[in-house]
């Protein structure tokens, strides 16, 4: 049987960096969102189709989980446990950032001991002033301290970072901390700059130097033992992030919160990004979408051809039917053509040093 994933959004931070886009709130309201989420837990589970599914992630997203009171923390592990079956041993993340060391390190005993077994760490670079352009708080110490504090307890470690920050030129800094503190995982993103958004005014990364960093960084990581899984993201065998292979592989996977998107039973369900609808009712601020087979096919191709195993047509004519070289003839030649897509037996990938212009690849199926 299939198993799924819970994502529950905390949108609390402590401030809003300049880059961020997603759904956040720089308020305390902790009780009434809170409450708010424990009744969509409740609504959501009283589905037919959740009520057959197995959960063997958990991941909760942000914002900053790191700041939401364990107390408050803990009602929402113990409803979730209560309205959806969850495995024993599942992979249980939470986000937190190195400027909120007095609660993500301190707190640490708590979170392992409510069954946390994975921390991802929102670093972003190790250089002061390419924090500063991005409007974070933390320096290299905090940095080091809220891992050591950590991974007394919670031993699976992730770092996030980012390339291509205004001023960005070297990325040596930054890999170095990752060599030094020897995480399980690292996801490296490229950065986005979303209209409305403090860095709106920016032009956008020059590509040059965002290739030469992006593929610095591969090499290096391959050079520390890493698996380049997947476009953005990089582990150490075995220590793959669980909960986001279900992105890519088409697996159901439930949303709760603030702008949270769920897929399941050939429909994807959307999350308000209101504060206050939210609040006010959870159930009415979700929108659903049935999705039509020829979306779901295109959808599975796209978010296969982001993880280096790329897409195997055998699984996907399990999923789907039908044999995607057939009626997706002419894109792939023309991809193959171009050097963008390699096919091996039955599988099709995008080879490692043209990941990055994916974008190309995934316009032409969706």
């Amino acid at each position: 049987m299939e198993r799924g994933g819970v994502y529950i959004h905390i949108p609390f931070c402590s401030s809003r960096c300049g880059y961020c886009h997603f759904a956040t709130s720089v308020s305390n309201e902790q009780e009434p969102y809170v409450e708010a989420l424990l009744r969509e837990i409740e609504e959501v589970s009283q589905s037919s189709a959740i009520r057959g599914l197995t959960f063997d992630t958990i991941y909760f997203g942000g914002g900053t989980p790191s700041l939401l009171r364990p107390d408050l923390l803990a009602r929402v592990v113990d409803a979730l446990h209560a309205n959806f079956t969850i495995e024993g041993h599942s992979e249980f993340t939470i986000e937190a950032n190195p400027e909120a060391v007095g609660g993500a390190a301190r707190h640490a005993p708590f979170y392992a001991s409510i069954g946390v077994n994975r921390i991802s760490i929102g670093v972003q670079s190790a250089v002061p002033a390419e924090l500063t352009a991005l409007d974070r708080s933390h320096d290299a110490r905090e940095i080091r301290e809220t891992v050591a504090g950590i991974r007394e307890h919670v031993p699976n470690i992730n770092l996030d970072f980012i390339i291509g920050i205004p001023g960005q030129r070297s990325i040596d800094r930054s890999l170095e901390l990752i060599s030094e503190l020897s995480p399980d995982h690292v996801s490296l993103y490229i950065l986005e700059i979303f209209p409305g958004t403090q860095l709106s005014h920016l032009p956008p990364p020059d590509d040059e130097i965002v290739e030469r960093l992006y593929f610095q960084a591969c090499d290096f990581l391959r050079g520390c033992g890493f698996v380049h899984y997947e476009i953005c993201n990089f582990a150490r065998p075995g220590r793959e992030c669980v909960h986001n292979r279900k992105y890519w592989n088409g697996a159901p996977y439930v949303g709760l919160g603030l702008s949270a998107c769920s897929l399941y039973a050939g429909s994807r369900f959307q999350n308000t990004s209101s504060f206050a609808a939210y609040i006010h009712d959870p159930a009415k601020s979700r929108a659903a979408e049935r999705l039509d087979d020829d979306t779901r096919a295109r959808e599975s191709i796209f978010l296969a051809l982001r993880t280096a195993e790329g897409l195997d047509a055998a699984s996907f004519f399990r999923r789907h039917g039908f044999d995607p070289s057939t009626r997706f003839q002419g894109e792939w030649d023309d991809l193959i053509g171009l050097g963008l897509i390699v096919k091996q037996g039955d599988h099709y990938r995008i080879p490692e040093r043209r990941m990055l212009v994916g974008n190309e690849v995934f316009g032409r199926f969706v």
